[in-house]
């Protein structure tokens, strides 16, 4: 009994958690006249888990951020790098709303930054915690354009340099080329 009881513990060391709170994300870049104005994430909060936040939220007025005690925890995971340097993310709340059953979050993230030939942005989301995971694929991106004389080329990838959780997982990021 004494070796199944060392043998749980040995092996439950070594068992690693998993995310708890799932989100599937939507990103729009709103460029106007050569400057990328800002990022625009939406976020969803999966079924079961918006049963469970939407039981303390108001059914008299707005969703506020102050009422998504998630919230503070998904502006922490917005990564952006301008040109190969870290920029600080300042986000702005939008508004959140219950949209078929479904907690929907609206986040601005201002940029402005001049675009030039040969300019990039890389942008993700992703909890190193790993508590939260977000699922967003090449066809959740849009771009939204008004008077820029670039053109753009557009790559989603896993950044093996950035592994989390472990080394066990790597940020997927969308890199935007600007020529």
């Amino acid at each position: 009994m004494i070796r199944i009881l060392l043998l749980f513990l040995i092996f439950n060391i070594y068992t690693f958690a998993h995310p708890h709170v799932f989100f599937t994300s939507d990103f729009t870049i709103n460029i106007e006249n050569n400057e990328i104005k800002t990022l625009d994430i939406t976020v969803f909060l999966d079924e079961l888990n918006t049963v469970l936040f939407s039981e303390n939220l108001p059914q008299d007025r707005n969703i506020l951020q102050n009422d998504l005690p998630f919230y503070e925890n998904v502006i922490h995971d917005i990564h952006l790098e301008w040109n190969g340097a870290n920029k600080v993310v300042n986000p702005i709340f939008e508004n959140a709303s219950l949209d078929n059953g479904i907690l929907k979050l609206s986040i601005k993230v201002p940029i402005y930054e001049k675009i030039e030939s040969n300019s990039s942005l890389i942008f993700s989301i992703y909890d190193s915690e790993y508590f939260y995971t977000y699922d967003y694929e090449k066809e959740d991106f849009h771009l939204n354009t008004n008077n820029t004389d670039f053109s753009t080329k557009l790559s989603l990838k896993e950044n093996l340099k950035k592994p989390f959780y472990y080394g066990m997982v790597y940020p997927k990021e969308f890199e935007v080329n600007f020529y």
